[in-house]
């Protein structure tokens, strides 16, 4: 289900066939989704590697990538998650094949 709310993009994403998380559709997020780290620790999501990414600003990061299932169109899919101290994001990666109105 998408939303607006003040020119932003919410859906909400099934994570672990459990939990409930809105998150932000971010068009300058190249990946798939976003979390915090303190919702990654308590789903126990198991670390797959360090990522890197260009941040808008030009400065660089460094992260941790982690994997999840998720419900995404009523379909079941193993992404890689980022960790991020911010709101959960939705990538354009998930977003591939979709089209926000």
């Amino acid at each position: 289900m998408l939303t607006t709310s003040q020119l932003s993009f919410y859906v909400f994403v099934v994570l672990m066939l459990k939990y409930i998380k809105t998150a932000i559709v971010d068009t300058g997020f190249n990946g798939w989704l976003s979390l915090p780290p303190d919702f990654i620790a308590a789903l126990e999501l198991p670390w797959k590697r360090r990522g890197r990414a260009i941040l808008g600003d030009g400065s660089e990061c460094v992260f941790d990538v982690y994997e999840a299932i998720v419900v995404w169109d009523e379909q079941l899919l193993t992404i890689p998650i980022d960790e991020a101290e911010s709101n959960p994001l939705v990538g354009m990666s998930l977003m591939e094949g979709y089209r926000l109105t």
